[in-house]
């Protein structure tokens, strides 16, 4: 048997849903003559009675019914599919699966995830805080759409770019020596207990190799995987820390006082951002749209005053 035409079967509904071929063609701006035809064409196709005749109008058969309720049903999915397209086509429907190194996706992420899919209530987030591995990990293996990363990487099942730079940032406890100083060097490091990112933290690449160019040897107090953990370590009198910039401005939102002090460096000293995704022949639309929105925002927020 051949697919029956919807259009006649679009026909057939309007006609049991108004109780007319009048009703129907009022409803679907045609022609009486026009729907009465499309109804025996589609008759013919299906080969059983569609209605009865009665005083009041039309009324589906038995078969007619169950034929009723099918289109229906194809119809609403139709409608639903409708609506799902145009979702995909605004970058508002399916899954993003997003990953950033540890302390950025404890701190800025959440607040821009939030913002972005306000207005997206279709669109479902998943934010994973990783390591180095576990990113190169997820992105040849397709389980992410789109990482945050502090070193660039050479893969060729991954596509990465730079995203911006920010600043870092030195945090020492109160009291201490370094505390009187306006701002601090590099070689004020020298000898001074610091308490270390674990080594898988990219940021903890750059900042040895910082110290080993200028020959600065520091004491090694304490290693921690959060940057969070950090704060609390130089708060409480461990040593002092080399710390992103925003995670200071996130640890002030979560104590009235900041128990450490905080001083730029003179020199600056920028840590690097990258953006990256898995090489895929054309990436979706949601990740596209997330990836343009990052773009512009995560750099303004990482670049902020302390």
């Amino acid at each position: 048997m051949r697919p029956v035409n919807l259009r006649h079967l679009e026909h057939f509904c309007a006609v049991v849903e108004t109780g007319s071929t009048v009703g129907a063609a009022q409803k679907l701006n045609l022609s009486q003559p026009a729907i009465s035809r499309s109804i025996s064409l589609l008759q013919a196709e299906v080969g059983f009675t569609l209605f009865e005749r009665w005083s009041g109008g039309l009324s589906p058969t038995a078969d007619g019914q169950m034929l009723y309720q099918e289109a229906r049903a194809l119809f609403d999915q139709s409608l639903k599919l409708s609506k799902v397209i145009g979702r995909i086509s605004r970058s508002e429907y399916g899954q993003l699966r997003i990953a950033a190194f540890p302390a950025l996706a404890a701190t800025c992420m959440p607040g821009i995830i939030a913002a972005y899919i306000e207005d997206k209530p279709t669109l479902k987030v998943s934010l994973h805080g990783s390591g180095w591995r576990q990113i190169i990990t997820g992105l040849e293996t397709g389980r992410l759409d789109l990482a945050i990363m502090l070193r660039p990487l050479e893969n060729a099942m991954v596509h990465c770019e730079p995203l911006c730079s920010y600043p870092a940032v030195c945090a020492i406890p109160k009291g201490h020596d370094l505390s009187r100083k306006d701002t601090v060097t590099l070689d004020d490091l020298s000898g001074q207990n610091v308490v270390h990112l674990d080594p898988d933290d990219g940021s903890r690449d750059h900042l040895d190799e910082l110290l080993t160019s200028r020959k600065v040897e520091t004491q090694a107090s304490v290693v921690a995987s959060l940057s969070t953990s950090i704060c609390q370590f130089v708060a409480a009198g461990a040593g002092i820390a080399v710390l992103d910039g925003f995670v200071a401005r996130a640890f002030d939102h979560a104590v009235e006082i900041r128990p450490f002090e905080i001083r730029p460096f003179e020199e600056a000293l920028n840590y690097e951002c990258w953006i990256a995704w898995p090489k895929v022949p054309e990436r979706s639309s949601a990740t596209t749209a997330f990836a343009d929105h990052l773009i512009k925002v995560l750099p303004e927020q990482l670049a902020g005053d302390v």
